[in-house]
């Protein structure tokens, strides 16, 4: 659809129809107050810096501010239009108008026109200015604000007023104070949390960034919890409200949050073209930090799909990042999985010193659940070295704080560990006990990647139990899920298993 100016009513139709369930922040009214007064002395050209940091509010602001215009407008601009595109655009609706708003800066000074939108800015600003004969509203966050400042000096000179319609950005009361830490919130604290976010946006179904932001809350703990779908369906509502909003940024962090269940569904080629979309995204944003967390799931697809080379090289890049930003806690996620790429080559020493490195990391900062998973990565390095009596110890430190968090994949991947030390030891009634459970979880989370493997060691040893039928058919969904993953040489091996077998 082409950008094109709008004609806005001086009044809303109804009070209802803009100002129900809004009001003018009270900070902003000395703001209002100078808006006003100009725009009574207005005469001829004047441009009006507005800051702005909420999309909701902005859209329910412009209206108000308009009781002050005889005949307003709003220019919507399109992210993809070149700078003689938006002037001939802005020329044309500011014909018989006094006072115009222009929206959607922020999404195109993040293209690729960037700089030749600044060109045009300061070597035109005598044709705007012959040209135009109203007030022109540039509404703007406080990023772009800064930026054009320096990159447009000469059209920042000719500003006539800049107001700052920045809100304090919170949650509402209710629901912020009971905000949990998920790596250390207990399931009983998950599950209060989810009733009362659930709660509150029944009784407020108003679309709001707030709304969208607990809705990416609720997805998260639900997938915490094992539910899936559940946890899709918050989280594809709260990326429509950002996408329709354009909060590019936070649209971006919801679909890496549905990346990562597709990738642990086995749907890698999805996983990856969310990826590459919210990885360019932040990229233009200049978002470092959520730049690297994107190319962190993206490495570790590429490790599941066994590229490993490929997949250290970003690990490496992510933590160049990391490092830069002084992110501690970021920067030991990075170490886990590089020391899992290492263990998993059999450098098994270079992958323990990483980890408890890491461990020391999540113990500083009180972060049980990654705590835990660290945990469990140094007892399968003991396991390996064969000191079976410690890697059991640290597997079921792991599951009892995993089952307090309810943090249930913890819970399958402890079972599943504790199996094969079960294994190692001959005890095959109890690992065949904790493989069940592991299975059992990780085929309700759909985890395709981990049920490949805990599926592999459960199918053998049923088989060798005398459950050949059973067995048999574990073994072959594994095959399978191997395949879908992309891994032919462990589909292989699978298969070659299944036909050595007994018919």
């Amino acid at each position: 659809m082409n950008p094109q100016a709008q004609p806005v009513s001086k009044e809303p139709e109804s009070p209802e129809q803009v100002f129900t369930g809004w009001g003018l922040e009270g900070s902003h009214s000395g703001a209002l107050l100078e808006f006003r007064r100009l725009m009574r002395s207005q005469k001829g050209f004047s441009l009006f810096f507005m800051q702005y940091n909420d999309p909701f509010y902005r859209d329910k602001l412009i209206p108000y501010l308009n009781r002050y215009a005889t005949s307003p407008a709003i220019v919507r601009i399109d992210p993809n239009m070149d700078y003689p595109e938006f002037e001939t655009l802005l020329f044309g609706a500011c014909a018989g108008r006094d006072l115009v708003h222009v929206v959607g800066l922020t999404e195109w000074l993040a293209g690729k026109a960037h700089d030749a939108i600044f060109r045009g800015f300061n070597y035109h600003r005598e044709l705007i200015a012959e040209r135009v004969r109203a007030a022109v509203a540039l509404w703007m966050t406080e990023d772009d604000l800064r930026e054009f400042t320096l990159e447009a000096p000469d059209m920042w000179a000719w500003r006539k007023g800049v107001f700052d319609f920045s809100v304090f950005r919170r949650e509402p009361d209710e629901v912020e104070r009971l905000r949990i830490d998920r790596g250390t919130a207990d399931v009983g604290e998950r599950q209060r949390r989810i009733e009362e976010i659930e709660s509150y946006l029944a009784e407020h179904p108003e679309e709001t960034i707030s709304r969208a932001s607990l809705l990416r809350e609720l997805g998260n703990i639900q997938l915490d919890l094992g539910r899936v779908d559940d946890a899709l369906q918050a989280l594809d509502a709260a990326r429509e409200i950002y996408r329709r909003n354009r909060c590019k940024r936070e649209h971006m962090f919801t679909v890496g949050d549905i990346a990562r269940i597709h990738a642990n569904k086995g749907n890698a080629d999805t996983a990856l073209k969310l990826l590459q979309e919210a990885l360019e995204v932040f990229k233009q944003l200049g978002d470092k930090h959520s730049r690297a967390g994107a190319i962190g799931d993206i490495a570790r697809i590429r490790a599941k799909k066994g590229d490993v080379e490929t997949a250290l090289e970003l690990h490496q890049e992510r933590m160049n990042i990391y490092e830069q930003l002084g992110d501690k806690r970021s920067r030991a996620v990075t170490l886990g999985d590089i020391a899992r790429i290492h263990a998993n080559k059999g450098d098994v020493d270079k992958a323990l010193k990483l980890h408890q490195e890491t461990l020391e990391v999540y113990e500083q900062l009180g972060d049980k659940r990654s705590r835990a998973i660290a945990l469990g990565d140094i007892a399968s390095i003991y396991a390996d070295k064969g000191d079976v009596d410690k890697a059991l110890k640290l597997h079921q430190e792991k599951l009892k704080v995993c089952e307090q968090l309810g943090d249930v994949e913890g819970i399958a991947h402890a079972h599943w560990s504790i199996a094969n030390i079960d294994i190692l030891r001959k005890d095959h009634e109890k690992a065949i006990q904790h493989l069940r459970k592991s299975y059992g979880i990780l085929s309700k989370l759909e985890r395709l990647d981990a049920l490949c493997f805990v599926g592999l060691d459960y199918g053998k040893l049923l088989c060798s139990m005398g459950e050949h039928t059973r067995g048999v058919e574990i073994l072959r969904r594994s095959e399978e899920g191997f395949r879908k993953l992309g891994r032919e040489d462990l589909a292989a091996q699978v298969k070659e298993i299944i036909d050595k077998l007994p018919s």
